[in-house]
């Protein structure tokens, strides 16, 4: 399976997870980032990303009683997701990068 979605808890959160199993109770889950909304400088609103139950050892099972729904991530959020766990760090067009002369 292993698919990148969207669950929103019970508790109001909203968790950007890899999807690796789904049984008929529970459904197993890696890579969990929480996102949310803030507001940049220029005051546009994005998505902004902190690390989802931190302390826990992944991969999880979420009892699906304590999950409202599950869907398809954003572009923004598949995004956040894949450059939070990526090993490659990506540079933003601002990042100043040096590269070795031949």
């Amino acid at each position: 399976m292993s698919e990148i979605k969207l669950i929103k808890l019970v508790t109001g959160e909203e968790v950007v997870a890899r999807v690796d199993f789904e049984g008929d109770l529970t459904i197993t889950v890696d890579e969990c980032i929480q996102v949310g909304f803030q507001r940049d400088d220029q005051g546009k609103m994005g998505i902004a990303v902190i690390p989802w139950c931190p302390s826990a050892k992944f991969p999880i099972n979420l009892d699906k009683d304590k999950i409202v729904f599950v869907a398809d991530v954003s572009e923004g959020a598949a995004s956040a997701h894949k450059q939070a766990f990526s090993r490659i760090q990506t540079l933003g067009p601002t990042a100043g990068l040096t590269l070795p002369r031949r």
